[in-house]
């Protein structure tokens, strides 16, 4: 018992360093991205095209820096150069650039009278057609028109010359140096301007060209998947038949659009088609009669009775109103289709299966197993409703497949758009110690690292931000709320094992001092003052253990550290006893303050409810304290129960209601300072000024003595290892 009190002592100068190397701290930053690739593509389209736009006074004032002219008229001279006239790489470079923003010589329809711009004097390699001046006008102008055709191909064109215009112009800022370029210090910042802008317009494009691949993809699939749906449910005869007569209306009228293939095929006069659906109205009931008889619902089987049906038809012609020609006409137009069957149903307007694409079969799939399992409800079929549920989620991940989900690496490349700023692979010589030594001769200097942050704040937007630490085995549990912030729910912490740690390191480094393990001693009498449980043969052993650890010449020595050990307990159980003493006595003379407030008056504020509010505190910051340490002096003075562990709860006892005790004084001084409604709030502020007076010199006396006790404790102990160490 008194072994683990000199123990204490070892480890203080070790603990608080162990602590902190032993501490974590963790910070998340919830980020969301907010650049151009979370707008549609339409939107994008617009983006990139007016980036390049905007580029073309940099891409001048870089070719007249290149060029060394300061002026803007002696700038414009040089432009008036043709490229081939160029002899400097870089400025017949740049100069090739500005050309694409205007249109080419020799373009059909182009307005050839307009006299050319000085800066943009074509090059006489380069073939005819439209610049992104003129093609980001055209898509302006085909939008407007509303011609979806039109706008595909004027974006398709506009697309395609932006892809060129960024390539030159990354050729030319990515490898500068073959240029000739200046030194690290000396480096423009528009060409990093101008990497930003050629990265971002090949993500932008290359993301719109992969939404445009997918849609194909889809529309592509939409025979395969309509069949897979209709082998996988059954669908009602009617509805292959009604289905069929919307194909030959479809067939009939074309689908209105002149560019479609089945509409400039469509060659039959309007009376010869509209006898084609009538002859399936007639041989309809006798399709339904059969298929009901066969018990089928399969819509191939269904087509195969009416092709029979219509074949027998054209042998009895004569009982009809018509010709073996109409019929045959019929027949021949019904072998061309293919059924859907419940996929089509429902909508007589729908003029074919076939305009669907993958994801509109899905969709109507999920409505019709959503208006069954309403049915099903309505019916009381509770599980046919569930599994009707079951097959609308399955439905509806295999339509989540389809959606066209963006890499993520394509967020970062948008982000992350000027090499200029980027950090590359370090150098093998790289000395980080003399770059350090650089940066604090000349703190002012530009590292990118400040626009590589005003980059980021361009695309990310901070929802949130959590910071966590601990020390020891630390566990948090952070959870996201419906908007997107993350939150700490649970925490938890046992810095246990760094206590441990910092013992037995305090042990070890201090047991040679003194000529003893006195790790080992340290958990023998662990166990024999913690542990109740042992038996009588094992307590023998381990005390005996503890005995023959004992350095033969320092037995003088650990009598005196016993005795200073000793002398430490008891002024520990005093200061206790004194402590609870006063905080027992504190309401009372806490209302004795009260009432020596001067010229209280009485009848407008009676002090019993001056002293009436001071009670909640009590009970608040007084009582559980008080009962802490008073169990833990009851303990301690049980032999029996008497230990290292009871000791420190003594401790800990007195050091919680010293706490206590000084945050009462602070709430009383608030509580009786900030009466609502008071008749007299003078006379209970100083009541609150005298209450809290006492109160903090009772707190003061009482840490005074306890910090003299184990100042006397401590330095016996260092005296002791001192007069060891010389031994």
């Amino acid at each position: 018992m008194n072994q683990i009190s000199f123990v204490r002592s070892l480890v203080l100068w070790s603990l608080p360093l162990v602590l902190v190397t032993g501490c974590a701290s963790l910070q998340i930053d919830v980020d969301v991205y907010k650049g151009p690739l979370a707008n549609e593509k339409e939107i994008q389209v617009q983006q990139f095209a007016t980036m390049a736009t905007s580029a073309k006074p940099l891409i001048v004032n870089l070719y007249c820096k290149s060029a060394g002219e300061t002026t803007e008229q002696s700038c414009a001279e040089k432009l008036r150069l043709t490229c081939d006239q160029i002899p400097e790489y870089k400025q017949r470079f740049l100069c090739e650039v500005l050309y694409l923003y205007e249109d080419k010589p020799g373009l059909e329809g182009g307005n050839s009278s307009q006299p050319v711009k000085s800066y943009t004097r074509r090059s006489q390699s380069r073939k005819p057609g439209l610049g992104l001046d003129s093609l980001t006008a055209a898509v302006t102008k085909a939008r407007e028109t509303g011609n979806k055709k039109a706008i595909n191909e004027a974006v398709e064109a506009l697309t395609e010359a932006l892809v060129f215009f960024s390539q030159k112009v990354l050729y030319m800022t990515n490898n500068e140096l073959l240029f000739g370029s200046p030194a690290e210090k000396d480096k423009d910042p528009m060409v990093a301007v101008l990497q930003s802008l050629g990265n971002t317009i090949l993500v932008h494009a290359n993301d719109l060209q992969r939404q445009k691949n997918r849609k194909a993809e889809i529309e592509s699939h939409a025979a395969s998947e309509g069949n897979a749906v209709q082998q996988a449910f059954d669908s009602e005869p009617a509805v292959i038949l009604v289905e069929i007569k919307n194909r030959l209306r479809h067939h009939r009228f074309g689908s209105g659009d002149p560019d479609e293939e089945e509409t400039q095929d469509t060659v039959r006069d309007d009376e010869l088609r509209a006898k084609t659906v009538a002859i399936v109205e007639v041989v309809s009931r006798d399709v339904l009669t059969s298929a009901e008889k066969i018990k089928t619902r399969d819509p191939r089987v269904i087509r195969d009775l009416l092709l029979q049906k219509l074949e027998e038809l054209g042998k009895n012609t004569g009982k009809n109103k018509f010709t073996a020609a109409d019929v045959k006409v019929t027949l021949s137009t019904v072998e061309k289709f293919r059924v859907f069957g419940a996929i089509c149903q429902g909508d007589r307007e729908l003029r074919t299966c076939r305009s669907k694409n993958t994801v509109e079969v899905v969709d109507n799939l999920i409505a019709r197993l959503r208006a069954q399992r309403v049915q099903a409800i309505a019916v009381g079929d509770a599980v046919s409703a569930a599994n009707l549920l079951n097959a609308i989620n399955a439905a509806y991940d295999q339509r989540t497949a389809m959606i066209y989900l963006r890499p993520a690496s394509d967020y970062l490349r948008s982000v992350y758009s000027a090499n200029e700023l980027q950090e590359g692979t370090e150098d093998q010589y790289r000395n980080m110690l003399a770059e350090w030594f650089k940066h604090y001769l000349n703190p002012f200097e530009k590292d990118g690292s400040n626009a590589r942050r005003e980059l980021e704040k361009i695309h990310w937007q901070n929802v949130n931000k959590v910071t966590v630490s601990g020390g020891g085995s630390t566990n948090y549990v952070l959870a996201k709320d419906d908007v997107g912030n993350w939150y700490v729910k649970a925490y938890g912490s046992d810095p246990e094992a760094i206590i441990k740690s910092a013992t037995s390191l305090a042990l070890f480094n201090s047991g040679k001092a003194v000529n003893m393990n006195l790790l080992r001693r340290f958990d023998v009498q662990r166990q024999l003052d913690e542990d109740k449980n042992l038996s009588s043969q094992r307590r023998a052993e381990l005390q005996q253990e503890l005995a023959s650890t004992n350095k033969a010449g320092g037995q003088s020595l650990l009598k005196v550290r016993d005795r200073y050990a000793d002398r430490y307990r008891r002024d520990t159980d005093a200061q206790a006893n004194s402590l609870l003493a006063q905080a027992n006595d504190l309401p009372g003379k806490v209302a004795a303050e009260i009432a020596q407030v001067p010229d209280w008056p009485e009848d407008k504020c009676p002090v019993a409810d001056t002293k009436a509010l001071l009670a909640p505190l009590d009970a608040k910051y007084l009582v559980s304290a008080r009962d802490r340490l008073s169990k833990a002096l009851a303990d301690e003075s049980d032999p029996a129960k008497a230990s290292f562990k009871t000791l420190e709860q003594v401790e800990n006892g007195i050091q919680g209601l010293l706490t206590g005790m000084h945050v009462y004084s602070s709430d009383a001084q608030r509580v009786l300072g900030q009466v609502k409604d008071s008749a007299c709030p003078d006379v209970q502020r100083t009541a609150g000024d005298r209450v809290r007076s006492y109160v903090r010199a009772q707190v003061a006396a009482a840490a005074t003595d306890r910090k003299a006790s184990i100042e006397r404790y401590e330095d016996a102990l260092t005296h002791i290892l001192e007069v060891a160490g010389e031994k």
